[in-house]
């Protein structure tokens, strides 16, 4: 756990939480475990291949970032009044699927086992 650093946060972890309370940007991987970012005023590159990802924007900046969970749900809070493009994908064979977004927007494309949606 980090509760608030002035760089970037370099985090890689094969079981267990990743938990970021503040920092100027987060390159994180995690083999089985949940991550949790608040107020990240950078880029967030952060994959986990068995868990769920909650990043809190709410407080911070918004740039390019990348998350991706194996098998876990990807939550991101924005704040409403800020401009972005969203693009999620859903890629799981024989499971239960979806891209949830309480903003008005449409999947692109869905084809085989892929759910593509993108809106700003």
């Amino acid at each position: 756990m980090v509760d608030k650093a002035n760089g970037v946060v370099i985090a890689r972890n094969i079981a267990g939480p990743v938990q970021v309370g503040a920092a100027a940007g987060v390159q994180c991987e995690s083999g089985a475990g949940g991550v949790r970012l608040g107020s990240i005023l950078g880029s967030m590159q952060v994959s986990t291949m068995m868990g769920s990802i909650l990043a809190d924007l709410l407080g911070g900046k918004l740039a390019d970032s990348f998350l991706a969970s194996g098998d876990g749900d990807i939550t991101v809070l924005i704040p409403s009044n800020v401009g972005v493009t969203i693009r999620a994908e859903s890629e799981m064979a024989d499971t239960i699927r979806r891209i949830v977004c309480r903003i008005p927007w449409n999947p692109r494309a869905q084809t085989g086992a892929q759910i593509v949606a993108e809106g700003r």
